[in-house]
């Protein structure tokens, strides 16, 4: 090879490195989740000890070398000090309590997106390949956007991103999702906690909310959820003034009825008064009993009793808004709610050549996973194929399914059906 193909060759790869990495960056931050994201530090004293500091924000991402032959990974997530204070003079020393880590299992999968990028006669192979594989980035980070938007809305609802939860028959890993155990409706005016308390729901459990006399979003519903949301130990989110919230996600349907519900206008109208800015410029529907809200058209989704599904049956019914209008399920979470875990060097593009170098398609291939935090005893942490009560994490299966009612911790999130009008 001649030293301008060598150089060629090496600027080929240094900047497909970069523009990789550029992508990535950019679909991820330009989704509703980035802002609630932090990544979990990893670093190793002199003796080779590694130690795991998270982030403690809502959405925890994770990078670290999985094994060979394995599609998991445990990710830490930061756990309260409970233990006892000293008094009086006492001695202090001595009485620091660990920082215990909760461990989360996170299955990753391979995900790939090819753009067709035909191109003429090549000049310069190298430099060649980098322009088309530039030209299709733009059109995959977009793309890259929207499925990574879905796949955490997707994880709030079934406890898993699709490239996991989808069965081995479409390549998927084959566990099954498991429907939030904090899962309440706006039944005629009452807070109505689905199926059993501090369990995972079932599809039944689904019709069975379909059946109430749904409400919408409000101030008297709010004023319900807000000693639940502390019952179950929601951790809320700390801003950048110092005022503490929780996030809420909601419809655009969802927005209207608030705003047309008295109390929460009046409550919103006093505070845009005294701190001399209107909430709504920036970015925020408002806020009410320790509550932020933020609306997004796609990630707040329907339950279809008719598919059992919240992203209908494709991809582009994912990335559209959802069509069922009987019912939206508002998202609520504070710190800890997601993890994410990202295989190291998972991300890359491909090129197909075809016709004697000319380029066909241009890949990106990731390789990740989402679970949401539920934490369950190790005695139902079964992976065995087919469900049942002591298969939480039931890997393997042919087609997609949901686990059973078993009982579960999140102390996290929490999801909220409504009727998308406010009566």
């Amino acid at each position: 090879m001649s030293t301008n193909a060598t150089e060629a060759s090496q600027a080929y790869i240094a900047n497909v490195a970069i523009l990789r990495k550029k992508t990535v960056m950019e679909s991820w931050y330009n989704t509703i989740w980035a802002k609630w994201s932090g990544n979990t530090d990893i670093s190793s004293d002199a003796n080779g000890n590694v130690s795991y500091r998270p982030s403690g924000m809502p959405i925890e991402m994770f990078t670290d070398f999985i094994q060979q032959g394995r599609d998991n990974m445990l990710l830490p997530m930061r756990k309260r000090l409970v233990g006892d204070a000293v008094y009086g003079d006492a001695v202090l020393k001595g009485t620091g309590e660990d920082q215990d880590l909760d461990w989360l299992r996170m299955y990753v999968n391979q995900y790939r997106k090819a753009v067709m990028a035909k191109s003429g006669e090549m000049q310069n192979q190298f430099v060649k390949l980098y322009n088309m594989t530039e030209s299709a980035a733009p059109r995959l980070r977009d793309w890259l956007t929207q499925y990574e938007n879905q796949e955490v809305s997707r994880t709030f609802y079934e406890a898993l991103s699709q490239n996991v939860s989808r069965g081995t028959n479409d390549d998927g890993t084959g566990v099954y999702k498991r429907l939030h155990p904090n899962y309440y409706v706006n039944s005629n005016g009452t807070l109505d906690e689905l199926g059993t308390a501090g369990s995972t729901k079932t599809a039944a459990n689904m019709t069975t909310a379909l059946a109430y006399t749904l409400l919408g979003l409000s101030s008297a519903i709010l004023q319900q959820l807000n000693p639940v949301m502390m019952a179950k130990r929601i951790p809320q989110i700390v801003s950048s003034k110092g005022h503490p919230y929780w996030a809420g996600i909601i419809s655009p349907q969802q927005k209207i009825a608030l705003l047309q519900d008295d109390d929460f206008q009046a409550a919103n109208r006093a505070a845009w008064q005294g701190a001399g800015t209107n909430a709504e410029l920036q970015g925020l529907v408002g806020h009410y009993l320790g509550f932020s809200f933020y609306e997004d058209l796609i990630s707040v989704r329907a339950y279809d009793d008719a598919s059992d599904s919240f992203f209908g049956t494709t991809q582009a019914t994912a990335f559209a808004p959802s069509t069922v209008t009987t019912n939206h399920n508002a998202i609520f979470f504070g710190n800890g709610a997601i993890g994410k875990g990202i295989a190291k060097n998972g991300t890359k593009f491909t090129t197909e050549l075809d016709d004697h170098q000319n380029t066909e398609e241009v890949g990106l291939s990731v390789i990740n996973g989402y679970n949401r935090a539920d934490y369950f005893d190790d005695a139902v942490a079964g992976e065995t194929a087919g469900g049942g009560a002591a298969n939480v994490f039931s890997k393997g299966n042919a087609t997609a399914g949901v686990i059973n009612a078993i009982a579960a911790i999140n102390q996290s999130s929490l999801i909220l059906m409504t009727k998308p009008t406010l009566t």
